[in-house]
């Protein structure tokens, strides 16, 4: 339902007179009073249990006008930042529900009204309020209701063609706040349950499934793919699994008979499209991966076998040079061994020959020396 679409006001939905204070004072020229008014608008927040609805907007209605009056980006940031923290002095979650609905209510119905000069400072009020939003469901633990009610307001932004961009920009920053806030420490972000991101998914994917302003299907489709294709140092996708989950909502929203206008098939059905043919292609790029690295694990393990191999022969190679030398080593000493004992007997045959010839001589000489002298007693006769 169109937030922009509540058009008759009953006496009891008329705001209170201190409201209407309140709203003045904020709209105030002077920056001394938009102050001292913000001041003591954070007391009076605490007591509002079950705020009226034309309470509120007549109250967003001040706290935008003080927003125009601010100067310098700094000044705005931090005055963005303190509305939008305001949710969280209200009692309750009506309250704070109210507060949150109220203040999109507020910028949709002004928003026509704004030049582009003034638009970052409110786009960042839009951001400020939707962290907020966010961290109150985390301290909920994601209530599924309240879940419900929060997503429900904020995609009812995105039906109205004259200020599509709120739900743009709400969307485009919808997913990356979520990683702050789910980031511990400068960490990682913690994954969110798959049901959980469901339900975030859910007012982006309604809104391209029924808004007649193409720019608005495109714009979500593109923020989609680009913040659930982001990727790591190293290549690799770091929201897998929550891709695959956006995958099949995709593709049951694309397929559904009802509660999608026949216009805006196509722009669900290209975005399917293109979710499933990036996640083919890495799936092939794993395959492919994966391959190689069993190619050159078995590469490897080829060479490995083959070093070892070659590492096996010379071992063998060096064990047979070993062996031939130890038996020829032995076989040497033998024949040494053979031929000095040769030699010994021929030295001893030699001596003995020698003591023999020597033996010989002396009988010869003893025999010419007798011979000698019977002949000189001979011729002495």
């Amino acid at each position: 339902k169109d937030l922009r679409s509540h058009t008759s006001i009953t006496m009891s939905e008329r705001p209170s007179d201190e409201t209407v204070k309140f709203a003045k004072k904020l709209a105030a020229t002077d920056a001394a009073v938009r102050e001292k008014a913000l001041s003591n608008l954070q007391g009076w927040i605490r007591k509002q249990k079950k705020p009226k609805r034309m309470a509120m907007l007549k109250l967003w209605k001040g706290l935008f006008y003080c927003m125009w009056m601010s100067d310098k980006r700094p000044v705005q940031h931090e005055l963005a930042v303190a509305l939008a923290d305001l949710l969280h002095e209200l009692p309750n979650n009506v309250a704070r529900l109210a507060y949150f609905s109220a203040a999109l209510e507020t910028l949709v119905r002004e928003w026509p009204g704004l030049d582009f000069l003034r638009m970052s400072k409110f786009f960042d009020l839009l951001k400020q309020v939707e962290r907020a939003m966010l961290e109150e469901l985390q301290r909920s633990g994601w209530d599924e209701e309240l879940m419900v009610q929060y997503l429900a307001a904020l995609s009812g932004v995105g039906y109205g063609e004259r200020a599509w961009s709120i739900f743009t920009n709400a969307a485009e920053s919808l997913f990356p706040l979520l990683r702050e806030l789910l980031a511990v420490d400068g960490s990682a972000p913690i994954p969110l349950p798959l049901s959980v991101l469901e339900r975030f998914l859910a007012p982006v994917l309604h809104v391209m499934a029924n808004s007649t302003v193409a720019a608005v299907r495109k714009k979500c489709a593109a923020h989609l793919c680009t913040e659930f294709l982001d990727e790591d140092d190293e290549g690799e996708l770091i929201y897998r699994e929550q891709l695959l989950e956006l995958r099949e909502v995709v593709y049951k929203k694309a397929s559904a008979r009802d509660g999608v206008h026949e216009d805006c098939r196509g722009s669900l059905v290209t975005l399917y499209r293109t979710i499933d043919r990036e996640l083919k292609r890495r799936e092939r790029e794993e395959r492919m991966a994966e391959e190689e690295e069993e190619e050159e694990e078995a590469a490897a393990q080829r060479e490995q076998e083959r070093a070892e191999e070659a590492a096996e022969k010379a071992t063998r190679s060096v064990g047979n040079k070993r062996k031939r030398k130890s038996k020829g080593g032995s076989s040497g000493a033998q024949e040494k061994r053979r031929r000095v004992s040769e030699g010994d007997a021929d030295g001893e045959a030699e001596e003995e020959a020698e003591e023999a010839a020597e033996e010989a001589g002396e009988e010869a000489g003893e025999g010419s020396a007798g011979g000698q002298r019977r002949g000189r007693a001979k011729n002495k006769a």
